[in-house]
Parts: C-alpha cells; sequence; structure tokens
C-alpha cells in the first residue's frame, strides 16, 4: 500500500469515528431531553433553606424538572424558577401543586400533585407550594397525648399525696372502720341476739379478722407508694440539686482563680524592665565571678605570686 492511500484510510477512520462519537453524543443528549423546548415555572417561599439549584421535582419517584434559579426578591422572599420538557409539560396544570417534603430520615425533595383534568399551566406562572415538615408533623401528633401524659402524672402525684396522708379522709375513714371491726369482735353475742343464731357472731368475728387484716395491708401499700414518691425525690432530684450547686461553686472558684491569674500576668508584664536590670546585674555578677576562679587558679599554679586582687 502506498504512502498516500495509507494517508487516505487513516483520515478516513477518524472522520468516520469523529462521526459516530458525534453522532452518539447528539443521540445521548436528545435521549436527556436537552434539544427539548423548556418550559419555566415559579413558586415563592419564605427562606431558601432546604433548596439548592439543581434539585429534582419528583413525580411518583420520577425526576421530570429540576429548579435552575434561586434569588431574592425585593420584598424579602425567596423566588426559585424550576423548567419541565415537553414531554414532562402536562403534569404541571393549573391545579397542581408543589409540596416540599421533609423526611425524618433522607435529604428534602419536593414532590409534584398533578391534576389532569384541568387545563395545562402557562408557561412563566406561579405554582403553590406547601411544606410537610415530618418532624414537625409528629411532634403536632405526640402533643395532645404527652400533655395527657403530663396531666395523668399530676392527678396521679395528687392522688398519692391525698392518699398517703395519715390525717386525709382515707385514713380516718379506715380508722373507723377498724374501730367499728374491733367493737363488733369484742361484743358477737350482740350479733347473735340479732339474728338468733349463735354461729352467726363466729362467723361474722372471722369476717372482722380477715377485713382488719386486709386494711393494715392497705395502708402498708399506701405508706409503701409515698415512700416510693419520696425515694424518688430523694435519689435523683436531690442529689441532682446538690449536684448542680458544687458545680457552680466550682466554677465561681475557677473565675475568682482566672482573674488572679490575670491580675499577676499583668503585673508580670508591667516589671519587664525590672527583669531585665536584675539579669543584667546577674551577669555581671557571674563575670566577676569567673574572673576571680581564674585569678584563684593561677595564684595556685604559680608559687611565687602570693598576692590576690579582688575585682
Amino acid at each position: 500500500m502506498s504512502y498516500f492511500r495509507l494517508k487516505l484510510a487513516v483520515g478516513f477512520f477518524m472522520l468516520t469515528l469523529g462521526l459516530v462519537t458525534l453522532g452518539l453524543t447528539g443521540y445521548l443528549l436528545y435521549q436527556k431531553g436537552v434539544f427539548d423546548q423548556k418550559y419555566h415555572f415559579q413558586f415563592t417561599t419564605p427562606s431558601a433553606q432546604s433548596f439548592k439549584v439543581g434539585m429534582p421535582l419528583l413525580l411518583s419517584g420520577f425526576e421530570v424538572g429540576y429548579i435552575d434559579d434561586i434569588h431574592l426578591t425585593e420584598t424579602g422572599l425567596v423566588n426559585l424558577r424550576f423548567y419541565v420538557n415537553e414531554t414532562n409539560r402536562k403534569w404541571i396544570t393549573e391545579n397542581s401543586r408543589l409540596i416540599l417534603k421533609k423526611p425524618l430520615i433522607g435529604s428534602p425533595y419536593i414532590e409534584i400533585l398533578s391534576d389532569r383534568s384541568s387545563p395545562l399551566l402557562a408557561d412563566g406562572s406561579d405554582v403553590e407550594m406547601t411544606v410537610s415538615d415530618d418532624i414537625n408533623d409528629i411532634i403536632i401528633k405526640l402533643e395532645p397525648t404527652v400533655n395527657q401524659l403530663i396531666a395523668i402524672v399530676e392527678d396521679f402525684s395528687l392522688i398519692t399525696e391525698q392518699v398517703s396522708n395519715p390525717e386525709g379522709a382515707l385514713f380516718q375513714t379506715l380508722g373507723h372502720l377498724e374501730v367499728i371491726i374491733r367493737d363488733l369482735k369484742e361484743s358477737p353475742s350482740f350479733v347473735s341476739s340479732l339474728t338468733g343464731n349463735p354461729e352467726d357472731g363466729q362467723t361474722l368475728s372471722d369476717t372482722l379478722n380477715t377485713t382488719q387484716a386486709s386494711i393494715k395491708e392497705l395502708q402498708k401499700t399506701i405508706l409503701g407508694v409515698s415512700g416510693l414518691v419520696e425515694n424518688l425525690n430523694a435519689a435523683i432530684v436531690v442529689p441532682s440539686k446538690d449536684i448542680m450547686t458544687q458545680v457552680s461553686t466550682i466554677l465561681t472558684d475557677v473565675t475568682l482563680k482566672l482573674n488572679t491569674l490575670e491580675s499577676t500576668v499583668q503585673a508580670l508584664g508591667g516589671t519587664d524592665q525590672d527583669i531585665l536590670i536584675l539579669k543584667q546585674q546577674l551577669l555581671k555578677s557571674v563575670e566577676k565571678t569567673n574572673q576571680l576562679i581564674d585569678k584563684i587558679d593561677y595564684m595556685m599554679q604559680d608559687e611565687n605570686s602570693n598576692r590576690l586582687e579582688l575585682p
């Protein structure tokens, strides 16, 4: 094969490869709807939080539109614009609504609620937007239940306080009942005389003994519940209060120490010149001491020298 034919074959191959690549790229862009006509719509919210450019709009889990512009208006509101292509324009009608959903787990997303029975919405029109916050919805739903539980706990605490009061009506009633039972037990003949049957007195006495034991158990139970409440207060509430008091005391002490340290640092900062003078004096003393040591060494080496001149 000649050189000319080789160049021609290579050029033809490169041209074919380029055309195929260009055609494949165009086909992919066409399938993505890049060349489709876009229809823009907008909505307004008080805040841009949870929104971003490129955020998709979902319909039954499918992406049918995207946010392409977010800007602040002169009134302080946030205007957001989104677009859909020709294929998905049918979902944006006059009665369509947008819902921003904030799930408890996961990122926020926009869902389209479409009404196909209404006419198509004109290009550039506004769409109604609502916000669905799962966390706030849960709080709103649980709030009545929590309030009821709080009311029940308060009522239970009040009932426990009243029932466990030795001077309360229940204890007084039980005391009166116990007196009546004791009197009836001591006079079984009185019951026998009323009924005409001697065995009725003994039967009533046994019944009263059982009743009296039950009353004592009830009193113990009531006092036990009261003690439980007191132990709860002593075991949790009071220690917690003491711990907070200790923490407050420690923090106060640390604050005082920090103030003292700050004063000391400031005082040291103000005496930098004095420290420099003292350092110079010490250096001079060290130099003189070294001179004296050198002279002593010289005298020890020279026996003829018997005089030592001090600096």
